[in-house]
């Protein structure tokens, strides 16, 4: 077994591409979760939608994160496609440094470090999911809640903690 400084290069070299396929399946395990939770809501609320008298019925109100690139705050768009997921708050690791990202009826916020992470997973094209007959799901911050969530957390290192509030 050599020691120098190339042996050391391929077992930093092992170890990150080790961690990389762990995180990597870590997250695509949670976009699974999320991705079932949210059809087991889409679904519920179709079949209550479809129960209740027409009056009561909610309208559909979609939103979208345009985001400043400066600051990193944005707003919801009136055009955007109807997502179950309202909102969100990911507490989250990047570079060593603690980072926070929210969306909620007020807009959406950033920590400008996850920001600029995240856009790079967007311009890589990253996918969410896909598998056992499911649309992938695009990276982007630009589209519903859970694509700009799940496109925020491919881009930490780690996730602490995220909490999703639901359409009812």
């Amino acid at each position: 077994m050599s020691t120098g400084p190339l042996a050391y290069a391929r077992e930093v070299r092992r170890r990150s591409e080790h961690l990389h396929r762990d995180a990597r399946a870590r997250c695509q395990r949670a976009v699974t979760e999320v991705d079932d939770a949210v059809g087991l809501l889409t679904r519920s609320q179709q079949r209550r939608r479809a129960s209740a008298p027409p009056a009561e019925r909610p309208l559909d109100t979609g939103v979208a994160a345009g985001v400043d690139q400066s600051t990193g705050r944005g707003r919801h768009a009136e055009d955007a496609p109807t997502s179950p997921t309202r909102g969100f708050t990911l507490e989250a690791v990047v570079d060593g440094r603690s980072v926070m990202a929210h969306w909620d009826h007020e807009g959406f916020s950033c920590d400008p470090l996850l920001l600029a992470q995240a856009r790079a997973v967007e311009a890589l094209g990253d996918t969410f999911g896909g598998d056992g007959g499911r649309s992938p799901v695009a990276a982007s911050l630009q589209g519903p809640p859970l694509s700009v969530l799940l496109t925020l957390m491919r881009a930490c290192d780690r996730v602490v903690q995220v909490d999703v509030a639901l359409n009812p």
